[in-house]
């Protein structure tokens, strides 16, 4: 290798990693992993995975439910240096009618928080540094409770 060429970061998707907990969660059926979605949460609320007219055959779908946030938990043991997603509504639904707050949780220490999303137009980016995590929670509660249309998605989340 010459040293002026930049080493290539290979990036590992979230889902690929081992699970520590779950709740409220859809993922996409490429994946070939189950969820646990809401009980009471609508059939159809994940039938695409989408951001926008972007595909997201890694990404996550979040439903929270009155009794608290949707989240999911990974193990990543110390071994990456950065996070990296979108977060934003799902493709099917035009608006949530309470306003998503995505959150990224590192050793149970909040890092990064969105400020509301409700609509398409409305998707954030988040990079965060996650050097010496060794759990990582992704969660998503609406404003006020209320979760209906709240389809949220993180879009493509890796860890490089």
């Amino acid at each position: 290798r010459n040293p002026a060429t930049p080493a290539v970061v290979k990036a590992t998707y979230l889902i690929d990693l081992p699970v520590v907990d779950m709740q409220g969660i859809w993922l996409p059926p490429e994946s070939g992993k189950p969820g646990r979605p809401e009980p009471n949460a609508p059939p159809d609320a994940f039938r695409r995975f989408a951001l926008g007219p972007e595909p997201a055959p890694h990404g996550i779908g979040m439903h929270s439910s009155p009794l608290g946030p949707a989240f999911l938990t990974v193990r990543l043991d110390a071994r990456f240096k950065v996070f990296r997603a979108r977060v934003g509504l799902n493709a099917g639904p035009p608006r949530a009618e309470s306003g998503m707050i995505f959150a990224l949780i590192a050793d149970g220490k909040e890092i990064w928080r969105s400020g509301p999303i409700s609509a398409p137009e409305d998707a954030a980016a988040v990079e965060k540094a996650v050097e010496g995590v060794r759990v990582l929670r992704l969660q998503m509660q609406t404003e006020d409770g209320h979760p209906k249309g709240a389809h949220a998605l993180w879009f493509e989340p890796v860890l490089e």
